[in-house]
């Protein structure tokens, strides 16, 4: 079982404006960012610690949010925490 961490929240931002910020963090940190389907999918860059992590960000009403993180490297099971960080670094772009 890889490692992964989930959360669904309310944005205080409607959905393109909540789109921008996610871009803006995308550009910024340097990701891959694509989408599939209506589900917006960040890849991280490899560090020390992982081969980098999946964040899948969901829309499931208008301002209705579920984000996941996901350890790319599918035999990962411990992520000392990354894949909270990066859903709580999405959260605080809401």
């Amino acid at each position: 079982m890889t490692a992964s961490y989930e959360k669904t929240f309310r944005a205080s931002f409607d959905r393109e404006s909540f789109i921008a910020r996610v871009r803006n963090l995308v550009t910024n940190k340097n990701f891959s960012c694509s989408k599939e389907d209506d589900v917006i999918v960040i890849l991280t860059n490899p560090n020390l610690f992982s081969w980098g992590e999946k964040i899948k960000i969901q829309f499931i009403e208008n301002n209705i949010v579920r984000v996941k993180s996901k350890c790319v490297l599918k035999t990962q099971i411990f992520d000392w925490g990354k894949n909270r960080r990066n859903v709580k670094m999405i959260c605080e772009l809401a």
